[in-house]
């Protein structure tokens, strides 16, 4: 709702709003609301804006919460296999937490390593990578090896 007291007393229009929780708000001819953390760049410009922290890969939380059920899975293999599960599961995470820019070769490796130590998590392999935020992280080489492991699943 506009406050216009004290700007019509200088012949102007004054406008307050208040937003509670996330959202935009735009007043007045021409004005542009724009979501949380949006920036806009008017007239014809180009190039990158840093808006603060950038991360270009997955966040510890959720690589955390990914990989929990493959570590689960190596605690069921045999003892002599564990520290080389763990050591394939981290370099697995640390590939995977690039994001976009992980190495499709590499990952693929990852993932045959692991599961020749470990075949009983040829499922949970297979699941994991079928979620949204690995899955779009899996190129041809990586798509490769799940389309084998689906295949030993039956």
């Amino acid at each position: 709702m506009p406050n216009n007291e004290n700007a019509t007393s200088q012949g102007g229009t004054s406008y307050s709003a208040t937003v509670n929780g996330s959202g935009a708000i735009a007043q007045g001819h021409g004005a542009q609301a724009l979501g949380a953390g949006a920036v806009h760049v008017g007239g014809n410009n180009s190039g990158n804006i840093n808006t603060g922290t950038q991360t270009n890969g997955i966040s510890a939380e959720q690589l955390a919460l990914l990989f929990s059920p493959l570590l689960t899975e190596i605690k069921l293999a045999p003892a002599e296999k564990q520290a080389a599960a763990v050591q394939h599961v981290e370099a697995l995470k640390a590939e995977v937490a690039k994001g976009d820019k992980a190495e499709d070769k590499v990952m693929a490796k990852m993932i045959e390593g692991f599961v020749a130590l470990v075949p009983a998590a040829v499922g949970v392999v297979v699941s994991m990578f079928a979620s949204p935020i690995l899955g779009g992280i899996a190129k041809p080489a990586t798509e490769y090896v799940l389309e084998k492991l689906k295949e030993t699943l039956g």
